[in-house]
């Protein structure tokens, strides 16, 4: 694993692990809300690595990464974009997909916004939405359960947020991890501080044109068994999308490239060759 430590947005650090022959083709993983870029270990640790150059930093307040106190720093759309801007030239990645999982997906959106997509080899969301916050269908934010909407994980007091953490990963599958899995998981998830956790969680987005302007092919996918991303939001990504391909995980709930790593792979590195094929 070759480890950089990158100048993002505003000159925030950010910690960036990569994998893979550096010739290969690139595809930048992006992590999820107060996850780490080892929720990717799967992708980085296993056969996908020997065909592609995978890069996943820790976003900015995660992991490794620095984590400015002030809300601006995360409340909009130019950080975020910046700072994948900054690894995309740093590393000299040419045509990257981009894949995002749930807060991953905004972030690409972001880019979106500010950037285009005409540059890259191809979008993959997974799990994720076209708006957040206030934005977002209030019937349907509602409808979420106490686990997933996660109010304990705000709080400064470790005896609300632990438990609130542990009930937040455990909604984040179907498939449950292992009982080491599981509790590297709340790990990383607590390297993320409360109040950074409330600033990207809580701002109030509108991805739908982002969405509608891609050009470049698109892959969404989605499980099944999903309690985070509800059905309602999914459908709303995919029809954003034109000509979106959307792939269905039966057996598995919001971390399909965790619980069913061997098809995940195999399904991205499909869309991945015929994405630059394309290009």
């Amino acid at each position: 694993m070759r480890r950089h430590f990158i100048r993002g947005f505003n000159g925030v650090e950010l910690a960036v692990a990569e994998t893979g022959p550096r010739d290969a083709p690139p595809i930048l993983l992006i992590h999820g809300w107060s996850q780490h870029h080892l929720c990717w270990s799967k992708q980085l640790d296993g056969p996908l690595a020997k065909r592609f150059r995978l890069i996943a930093p820790d976003l900015r307040g995660h992991g490794a990464s620095d984590k400015p106190d002030a809300p601006g720093a995360y409340e909009h759309t130019g950080a975020w974009a910046g700072d994948l801007a900054a690894i995309i030239e740093e590393l000299a990645l040419t045509r990257p997909i981009l894949v995002g999982w749930s807060m991953g997906g905004w972030v690409v959106s972001s880019y979106l916004r500010h950037y285009g997509d005409r540059d890259l080899g191809g979008i993959v969301l997974i799990g994720t939405s076209a708006r957040t916050g206030e934005q977002m269908d209030p019937k349907v934010a509602a409808s979420r359960d106490p686990d997933v909407q996660a109010i304990g994980m705000y709080s400064a007091d470790q005896a609300e947020a632990l438990p609130a953490t542990l009930a937040f990963v455990k909604a984040c599958f179907h498939r449950q991890p292992g009982p080491d899995e599981l509790a590297l998981l709340v790990g990383m998830n607590m390297l993320c501080p409360p109040h950074i956790r409330r600033a990207c969680r809580l701002r109030s987005e509108d991805y739908r044109a982002e969405l509608a302007s891609i050009i470049r092919p698109a892959l969404v996918i989605q499980g099944a068994k999903e309690r985070v991303c509800l059905p309602p939001i999914f459908e709303e990504v995919r029809t954003s999308i034109p000509r979106a391909h959307a792939l269905i995980y039966e057996n598995c709930g919001h971390a399909p490239f965790w619980e069913d790593a061997a098809r995940f792979d195999a399904d991205l590195a499909e869309f991945a060759i015929h994405a630059w094929e394309a290009a």
